[in-house]
């Protein structure tokens, strides 16, 4: 915030940014008593690129990986799990109305724009992968992302990790339509999505999209 008048504006950053890091390890510290100083803590940030910046700044040190998906994809679970009985509960919020394609992926762009600036003016250690590369080829991404940002390289662990998190070792009722874990492939929005709804998601994500390395089919 650049605004003078505000108290958290920019003018006084150095002091509100620090309190604002303390809170974090504190709050992170009572709430997971287990972790020691060698341990690893993720944020992950899915839907919400706005708080990348912010937590970034606080953490110059940390590690930070931007991982994207084709926004089809995104919106197509998005409106999976918006649906009538699905796993997450649309239907609180006054905002279950915006879950059509157009809004979703404004939401998109907005949300991968900011974390993709938060990345890209990031000091420290960094890397960016896409969910098609990461899917397609787990072990030789997850190789890459451990040795580019100096992290724990061991092989065996490795593959334990990537096949005890794999869509293969899920259990059935875990997986689905109107489940959390919903398809895990990549390009599914091809049987998702109408072709009205595929050009709404392209008229509003387009620009992004071909910046991403995702073609347009419009």
């Amino acid at each position: 915030m650049t605004n003078e008048r505000f108290v958290l504006g920019d003018s006084h950053k150095d002091i509100w940014l620090s309190h604002y890091r303390r809170m974090l390890l504190e709050v992170t510290s009572t709430h997971l008593p287990e972790i020691d100083t060698e341990d690893y803590l993720i944020a992950k940030e899915p839907n919400a690129g706005d708080g990348a910046s912010l937590l970034l700044e606080a953490f110059t040190e940390s590690r930070a990986i931007f991982l994207y998906r084709d926004p089809r994809d995104v919106v197509a679970s998005l409106m999976d799990a918006a649906a009538p009985g699905s796993w997450y509960p649309y239907e609180r919020f006054e905002w279950s109305e915006s879950a059509n394609p157009k809004t979703l992926a404004e939401s998109w762009v907005h949300s991968i724009s900011a974390a993709k600036e938060a990345y890209q003016a990031h000091p420290g250690p960094k890397v960016t992968m896409s969910y098609e590369r990461l899917r397609e080829r787990p072990e030789e991404s997850l190789a890459f992302v451990q040795e580019t940002l100096k992290l724990p390289n061991d092989e065996s662990e490795r593959r334990a990790a990537i096949q005890a998190t794999s869509w293969e070792a899920l259990r059935e009722d875990q997986k689905g339509t109107g489940k959390f874990h919903r398809k895990g492939i990549a390009g599914g929005w091809e049987e998702d999505l109408t072709e009205e709804q595929v050009e709404l998601v392209e008229a509003a994500a387009g620009l992004l999209m071909r910046e991403l390395g995702y073609k347009p089919r419009g």
